[in-house]
């Protein structure tokens, strides 16, 4: 079996060591190979500089596209595939570290689409508070609560999925862009996905592995949450998806709160109360020990609001017709 690995980056060039180092050690059966192709989706920092010393001392056929621009992981995804030599790839995240056997498990699998099980490393809290909040979503088919099944276009809304890690053949991922994949804005991946069940189910399974690793810095985890917010109004913020009203509804108790406030009705103090007292309740819910309780309880309160504002962007981008 032939195959091409194809990560986007984007200003990652102290994630890539790592990631390259993970992929140095894949172990590949007699009749599987592959090549890498890494699309720098104009960084500004120095990830060209670390993929051409690789490129040069490596003996693992590396390609790197170099866009001169950025134009956001579903256009670099697509520039990566345009290039492959294979027509199976498996795109993967520079922050993933893949098991050594993921190729062989691949091959013995023999399907495709695959979604690989994402294991989420538990090494520093903002590691732990991303992965407690996994966990409470999708617990069907997450970490140590994995069930291997089928994702549908009838669970699919249900099912953890994503493209941090995803094999698939060539001709179906270029057949399946969202329609508006110039923007960089969309559901990069949710979109993508969606597409996809409707022709093909996707196989998720834990026999392909690797560990996702978290962004380590409070800024960088802000900012990756606040980006997140347009692509959660792109793809969910539709009559027809399951938690169309649930989110209208949470929305507005929100402003309804805010607005007491501005009336003088509920002091901020008050609020403030409300807040607490709905973020404790969660964190019972979500925790299964108490370092766990703690940890939702401080960042939850941070993380959502950096949500809310990146969903409110979204609206605005929607109502202004920019998606």
């Amino acid at each position: 079996m032939q195959i091409s690995i194809v990560t986007p980056v984007f200003n990652e060039a102290e994630s890539i060591p790592a990631y390259w180092k993970a992929v140095s050690l894949l172990n590949c059966g007699k009749k599987t190979d592959f090549e890498v192709v890494v699309v720098n989706d104009g960084s500004s920092d120095f990830t060209m500089k670390v993929l051409k010393k690789l490129q040069n001392k490596s003996k693992i056929r590396l390609k790197i596209v170099d866009l001169k621009r950025n134009l956001g992981r579903s256009m670099a995804r697509v520039a990566g595939a345009r290039v492959v030599i294979n027509e199976n790839i498996l795109f993967l995240d520079v922050r993933c570290e893949i098991f050594p056997d993921a190729l062989k498990m691949i091959e013995k699998i023999n399907y495709s689409p695959i979604n690989p099980l994402v294991l989420q490393k538990k090494n520093s809290f903002f590691d732990l508070f991303f992965y407690i909040i996994r966990r409470a979503f999708y617990r069907k088919n997450f970490g140590e609560d994995f069930s291997e099944q089928f994702i549908t276009a009838e669970n699919f809304d249900s099912m953890a999925k994503g493209t941090t890690m995803f094999y698939c053949e060539k001709k179906l991922f270029l057949e399946s862009q969202p329609s508006n994949i110039e923007n960089k804005n969309n559901s990069d991946d949710t979109a993508l996905l969606a597409n996809i069940v409707k022709k093909r189910p996707i196989l998720a399974t834990s026999l392909v592995r690797c560990y996702y690793n978290t962004r380590s810095s409070f800024v960088a985890n802000v900012k990756h949450i606040f980006n997140r917010g347009p692509k959660f109004v792109d793809y969910y913020y539709k009559p027809s998806k399951r938690h169309f009203w649930l989110i209208n509804l949470f929305f507005l108790l929100i402003f309804l709160l805010i607005y007491r406030m501005y009336l003088g009705l509920i002091s901020l103090y008050g609020l403030a109360s409300v807040f607490l007292v709905v973020d404790a309740f969660l964190a019972l819910y979500v925790s299964r020990k108490l370092k766990e309780f703690f940890i939702f309880l401080f960042f939850f309160p941070i993380f959502s609001a950096v949500f809310f504002l990146g969903v409110m962007r979204g609206f605005t981008l929607k109502v202004l017709g920019e998606f």
